[in-house]
């Protein structure tokens, strides 16, 4: 059967369209043109193919675009992990950590203006966020230590309460059992 006498209605409603799809994919916008005509249709599952081929070489590109948004994610977790750790931790040590994210972010921001003429200041940037992370991540260090250190401190002082309470109570039952033997000698004179 000639298809050729057939028009399709949706060509010739934007000739601009028409011409981009021409112009980047070689193939016409018709596709009666190509049902007419079997070199053509072969020309049409060429094209098919190649963009199945296209599709495989693009398929690990999407793959690092779902692990990205998957990363986003994280980072949206990490937001209500923060709450928690301000809870855990107390304030200075949650106060750093939003110190970190923060300066991240501002040099992140910093580095994806930056564009790729200018390599230096990029590498500049990034030892000063090094440098700068590393700073946050030493005061972070100490801070850490530091509620260890009290945490430490808390957890001897209650052994210590402990102690004290427990050779108390010892003391006071050994002094009332001396105290009640020598109220029967004083009663009963043994």
């Amino acid at each position: 059967m000639d298809f050729r006498n057939f028009t399709n209605p949706a060509t010739g409603h934007s000739p601009n369209l028409d011409n981009k799809v021409k112009t980047f994919s070689g193939l016409d916008g018709d596709i009666t043109t190509y049902l007419s005509d079997p070199d053509k249709l072969g020309e049409l599952a060429t094209a098919a193919n190649k963009a199945h081929e296209m599709g495989e070489f693009t398929q690990p590109f999407l793959d690092n675009v779902t692990k990205y948004l998957g990363g986003l994610t994280k980072v949206v977790e990490g937001q209500t992990e923060f709450a928690k750790l301000r809870k855990k931790f107390g304030s200075k040590v949650s106060e750093a950590i939003a110190k970190i994210r923060q300066l991240d972010r501002e040099f992140t921001t910093d580095l994806e203006v930056i564009d790729a003429k200018d390599r230096a200041a990029a590498a500049k940037i990034q030892q000063r966020r090094q440098n700068t992370l590393k700073e946050v991540a030493v005061n972070l260090q100490q801070d850490l230590q530091l509620q260890a250190w009290k945490h430490q401190n808390n957890l001897q002082t209650a052994q210590r309460k402990l102690k004290t309470s427990q050779e108390r109570s010892q003391i006071q039952s050994e002094l009332a059992e001396k105290r009640r033997a020598l109220m029967e000698k004083v009663r009963y004179g043994k």
